[in-house]
């Protein structure tokens, strides 16, 4: 603004007059910021983009930026380039750089604070769409809730892209509780193999069935691996438990005298010379069991193709009774019939051979069945079951044991000198073993020791309780005299009750077993 004064002087006839101009001058910050907003438009995920704001002072005096408040919404930074002083005339770049990780709408704002004169407080915004593959995966908690033991219930699982890019699934895997009741099915007849690709919008289906086995609960998880950068292992939940229908109640009263008949049905073909000597060698882990319990025992030897004993059977009173049998074991030989009949032998041992000269009244049997081969016997395993059942100095106290070719297709032993013996699956023993709920060994087991110990605990005072239905492991309780137990485990494989070695009920007791019946879903 100037003022202008006047001065007036008089200088001879006439009047001078004399104009001064004094100027005093504004200084004005001014903070111009362009443009207004930014948009980035659509960017992809991972990708980088970059825009500016500039900060210019349009003024003729300096000012500072004091503060930057940046506030977003998303995968934005900031650079300030520049002065944080502007003075007149000067700019400074502000860099904004955009890499978006999702498929969505990104924005933020910016606030300037200054002290300049015409805006102490300037904001701008700024927005940009992130495009990437975006995984949905419904149901992602499944709860089957409960379901009858052994029947299945199906869930669809739908796996969609609901992003703007194309998603690739990797993968899908499960896991599980033990023992494992779920089943994933990736569809594979219809969605190929894996790499699965989707389009934006695209789908596709897999399922889970959930087939409970046993009573207890069971939780599992199906993780599904993909691009989604957000979400690159996707999990559904899984759970469920069961239930049973049906109870049933056994009931048995524990039978012995504390007398136990043996018969050892041994095979004497010519392929048996390795297996004697492993017998002959561990026998005495097999008598031990019987002088442990105390138990009134007689042993006798049979073949698979004869019904008589080839020396006295042994009882308590016998002199050194594991050297006895090693020695009787030794002189079986392996000159025997290549067509083995241990069941034939056995039925004709108790009609008019050795056995029947060697059964007690009111005694326990044990049979054990030692053979590389089959049964070649006449009549099927079942025919002789009967009439082993209808002896009626036993009365049914029966249990049967083998020690045979694997099932279902034998067993190889090797040979030291690098050949190797081959030992055929034991049909017909397998199966009688079973019926009377005695146990199968492997007769190519390099341990002979702990199998024929195992024998002989198995063969003493009844520990075993072969349930008459298919029971429902975990349902299971057992009362001895009234009285609840859980001196006892479940054997799944012959659905028994097996006693722990020494907690077996005693003689005259009552045995209650009470459990959920395994009925096939229908």
């Amino acid at each position: 603004m100037s003022l202008i004064l006047l001065l007036l002087t008089s200088c001879s006839d006439h009047t001078l007059i004399h104009e001064k101009v004094i100027t005093e001058e504004n200084y004005y910050s001014n903070m111009s910021i362009f443009p207004d907003s930014l948009n980035f438009g659509s960017v992809a995920h991972s990708n980088l983009e970059k825009e500016s704001f500039y900060i210019t002072n349009t003024g003729n005096a300096s000012f500072n930026i004091e503060q930057i408040d940046f506030n977003i919404f998303g995968n934005f930074e900031y650079n300030y380039i520049g002065n944080m002083t502007l003075e007149e005339g000067d700019s400074a770049e502000v860099e904004i750089l955009y890499s978006p990780d999702a498929d969505q709408v990104n924005f933020g704002q910016i606030i300037f604070m200054s002290d300049a004169d015409n805006e102490q407080e300037a904001e701008r915004w700024f927005a940009g769409q992130g495009l990437a593959p975006r995984i949905s995966i419904t149901p992602d908690i499944i709860d089957f809730g409960s379901v009858r033991l052994n029947c299945e219930t199906e869930v669809d699982i739908e796996i969609k892209n609901i992003g703007s890019l194309e998603l690739e699934i990797d993968g899908s895997t499960l896991f599980s509780s033990s023992p494992n009741n779920f089943i994933l099915d990736n569809n594979n007849s219809i969605n190929g193999s894996f790499d699965w690709d989707l389009d934006p919008g695209e789908s596709l289906n897999i399922s889970v069935t959930y087939d409970p086995t046993d009573i207890v609960s069971d939780s599992g998880e199906i993780r599904v691996a993909s691009n989604d950068p957000q979400n690159s292992r996707q999990s559904v939940f899984l759970s469920g438990s069961s239930f049973y229908t049906d109870t049933n109640t056994d009931s048995f009263i524990q039978f012995y005298s504390n007398m136990s008949d043996v018969i050892i049905v041994v095979d004497n073909s010519g392929s048996m010379s390795r297996f004697h000597n492993n017998l002959s060698s561990n026998i005495n882990n097999f008598i031990n069991q019987y002088l442990s319990y105390n138990i009134n025992f007689r042993i006798g030897i049979i073949t698979t193709d004869s019904a008589f004993f080839d020396y006295n059977y042994v009882d308590n009173s016998t002199q050194s009774v594991s050297s006895y049998l090693s020695n009787w074991i030794l002189n079986i030989g392996t000159n025997g019939s290549g067509t083995e009949t241990g069941l034939g032998s056995l039925y004709r041992s108790f009609n008019f051979g050795s056995a029947q000269i060697m059964s007690r009244s009111n005694s326990n049997l044990a049979i054990i069945f030692i053979s590389d081969e089959p049964d070649h016997s006449i009549s099927p395993w079942g025919w002789y079951a009967s009439y082993l059942d209808s002896l009626p100095q036993y009365n049914g106290s029966i249990i049967a044991h083998a020690v045979i070719g694997d099932y279902p297709n034998g067993c190889t032993l090797p040979n030291p000198n690098g050949s190797s013996t081959n030992a055929q699956f034991g049909a017909g023993y397998y199966e009688i073993a079973n019926y009377y709920g005695g146990t199968v060994f492997s007769i190519c087991s390099e341990d002979w020791g702990i199998q024929l110990s195992n024998l002989g605990a198995l063969s003493v005072p009844q520990s075993s309780f072969t349930l008459t239905k298919d029971a429902v492991e975990g349902s299971i309780t057992v009362k001895v005299d009234g009285t609840s137990t859980n001196n006892w485990s479940y054997d799944s494989s012959s659905n028994s009750v097996v006693f722990h070695q020494g907690m077996e009920p005693a003689d005259g007791s009552s045995v209650e077993i009470t459990y959920g019946m395994d009925i096939p879903c229908e």
